[in-house]
């Protein structure tokens, strides 16, 4: 089929991206350069890159992406929003991981310094958060030696921040502790040798799995300095928004236990109960679970951090993986997050509890940025994007980029079709991290990939079945799949290639948790007893492409309840330098699945004197039918149902 650009203009309430390809002639057009840049660009200007029109990329116009079913939100009127977004050209990456042996950072050092330094001591916490805010020229001398601040996904995070020069935008779900006050000392850095400098924080402020005491401190710091601090010297302000999770965002629970939430939420005595012995938790499984940060998205040279890193104390043990994009891609990201934006403005104009955290100034700001994605989504102002320079010696990069997201106002749900597609376009190989993947769609995906590709080329590295009994139901669901599967295809060799569908599993065990301090007063800062985690959500393709960013590959994610934003970076043949940054993935996720000697059944992964604790093979198979429907496996919700990328042309 053909593919053109819509007609339908992008709208902040309800963006839906279709498919386009980058219009010809493109090399004798004249833009303005971006929303917040003065005169005319050039192509030129874009020093070897591809330049690209914001506005030929927004749009909601219908295209075979738009792929019928998948496991959850079935109905004509669910369809509209899993559209997958268009390929967006002219993109420099780098890779960042949080690490194997081979790579340079040390886990159980890390582990031990954490163990015994408690870098966010209540006793200085408030010092702590004044000099992150001041903006100081160096890290604070008890935080000196943090192993957070030598991990590669802070140094990713760092480089994006320090290029700031317009604006900086974040929405990351857990952020806190000392690591995040240095993040926000950094930012506070730029921000006070950047006159004008406007930075807006966005922050599931619901759900905090018992992170009070490094999350709380640091966000009321940043809403006071939002709401009583003046602008020093001309500079831009600093916005700090809760997420809006209660206006649009479908209920993440079984059907039918809606009723049940309303209960508690009004019911008093409920309510203090759950304060008391709960964390604070959204009732109806509600969250922005996101984990980006956006640079000078109004730009000419846009970046943007993508990760599966929540950066507190706590969660820097877990092994996570990032991307840093510069380019056009972090442009439409921003856009992407216009819904949100505009979602948690109301909410703090509007809601009893937020009345008077907002100034003017904070107001002003998100009612500017709306109207700079507004110009830039229709093209009234021609904006344009560019990758940055590359290094003397080295070409040009020119990676695609494809985001997927789940939005703040549910008009976009396209996780579910664009990680089922990544994995049935595969044509050689794929490797998977997985923290949560108990879902129908990916099992069925997976063990077609391991029926075309062999189970030596398909390969899993899942988060130990200790903490998540659910991976092990995934781990029966690619068993039903894989029965279906030999029963409805003729072909000899797929079916031997099926039959060796256990091979493809390597369950990761990490550190073993201890309480790192004792029970501390209320609202004070503790650590809490926590497994290290296999917290990635990272697939590789075919050594070319790599999907990353904060999306599990669970029900609740897939069926749009949590906010969430990934992105799928794809290389050309001829790019070197991205395709040594896919290189450096798989050589990492290599590493670690031949260090990892674990045999594979059902109760792999788990430690003896825990194993007692694990369902039994009966109970984790009925679990598995039950979502799959084992009498009716092949029930038309898969991955077959969505087209691949050559029957879009």
């Amino acid at each position: 089929m053909t593919l053109r650009p819509s007609n339908r203009k992008f709208v902040l309430l309800a963006p839906l991206f279709g498919a386009v390809v980058l219009p010809s002639g493109c090399k004798t057009r004249t833009y303005n350069a971006g929303v917040r840049d003065s005169g005319k660009a050039t192509d030129t200007q874009c020093a070897g890159s591809k330049p690209v029109r914001i506005a030929d990329y927004v749009g909601n116009g219908v295209s075979c992406y738009q792929a019928k079913g998948g496991y959850l939100g079935l109905g004509s009127k669910y369809e509209p929003k899993k559209g997958l977004t268009r390929w967006v050209p002219g993109n420099a990456i780098t890779f960042y991981s949080h690490g194997s042996s081979a790579a340079g950072f040390n886990y159980n050092e890390a582990f031990k310094s954490i163990s015994d330094t408690n870098y966010f001591d209540p006793k200085i916490a408030t010092e702590l958060v004044e000099y992150a805010l001041s903006g100081a020229d160096t890290t604070h001398e008890s935080l000196r030696g943090h192993p957070a601040l030598s991990s590669p996904l802070h140094k990713g995070l760092v480089d994006v921040i320090q290029g700031a020069k317009e604006t900086l935008f974040l929405d990351i779900m857990l952020f806190g502790g000392a690591w995040g006050t240095e993040i926000v000392r950094e930012m506070m850095k730029v921000r006070k040798n950047n006159p004008g400098l406007e930075i807006v924080f966005l922050r599931d402020n619901v759900n905090v799995f018992g992170f009070s005491s490094e999350l709380d401190p640091l966000w009321d710091a940043l809403r006071d300095f939002d709401k009583n601090t003046p602008n020093l010297n001309g500079l831009g302000a600093v916005v700090a928004l809760d997420s809006d999770l209660d206006t649009k965002k479908p209920m993440g629970l079984p059907a039918n236990m809606g009723a049940l939430t309303s209960v508690f939420a009004n019911n008093p005595w409920v309510k203090d109960f759950l304060a008391k012995k709960l964390p604070k938790l959204h009732l109806a499984g509600k969250s922005d679970h996101s984990k980006i940060v956006i640079a000078d998205a109004f730009t000419q040279r846009p970046s943007m951090w993508v990760a599966s890193k929540n950066p507190t104390d706590n969660n820097l043990l877990n092994y996570d993986e990032g991307m840093v994009v510069k380019g056009p891609a972090a442009a439409l990201a921003q856009l992407a997050f216009g819904p949100d934006l505009r979602l948690a403005a109301e909410q703090t104009l509007k809601v009893e509890k937020y009345k008077g955290r907002a100034t003017d100034r904070s107001r002003g700001v998100v009612t500017k940025w709306l109207g700079e994605m507004q110009r830039l989504s229709d093209g009234s102002q021609g904006a344009i994007a560019c990758a940055p320079p590359p290094a003397p010696g080295e070409a040009a990069q020119n990676v695609d980029i494809r985001w997927a997201e789940n939005n703040g106002d549910d008009s976009v749900r396209n996780v579910e079709h664009t990680v089922l597609q990544l994995i049935r376009g595969a044509k050689k190989n794929v490797r998977m991290y997985n923290m949560l993947a108990y879902n129908p769609g990916v099992a069925e995906a997976f063990a077609d990939a391991i029926a075309r590709l062999g189970s030596e080329n398909v390969k899993m590295i899942i988060d130990q079945a200790l903490t998540f009994t659910p991976n092990l139901i995934f781990h029966e669901m690619v068993g039903a799949a894989r029965v279906h599967l030999n029963k409805t295809t003729p072909d000899v060799d797929a079916q031997a290639r099926l039959n060796s569908w256990d091979n493809s599993f390597r369950w990761r065990v990490g550190l073993k948790s201890k309480r790192f301090d004792a029970p501390a007063q209320e609202g004070a800062y503790k650590r809490i007893d926590i497994d290290q985690q296999q917290h990635s959500k990272t697939i590789i393709i075919d050594d070319e492409t790599i999907f990353l960013g904060s999306a599990n590959f669970d029900l609740i994610t897939f069926g749009g309840s949590f906010r969430e934003f990934s992105i799928a970076a794809r290389t050309q043949q001829g790019d070197a330098k991205a395709r040594e940054e896919v290189a450096k993935a798989t050589k990492i996720f290599d590493d670690i699945w031949n260090a990892l000697d674990v045999e594979v059944k059902t109760t792999a992964g788990i430690r003896a004197e825990r194993a007692k604790d694990v369902p039994s093979a009966a109970v984790l198979k009925l679990a598995a039918g039950m979502l799959t429907g084992e009498h009716k496996v092949r029930h038309g919700l898969m991955p077959l149902n969505i087209p691949l990328e050559s029957e879009c042309r």
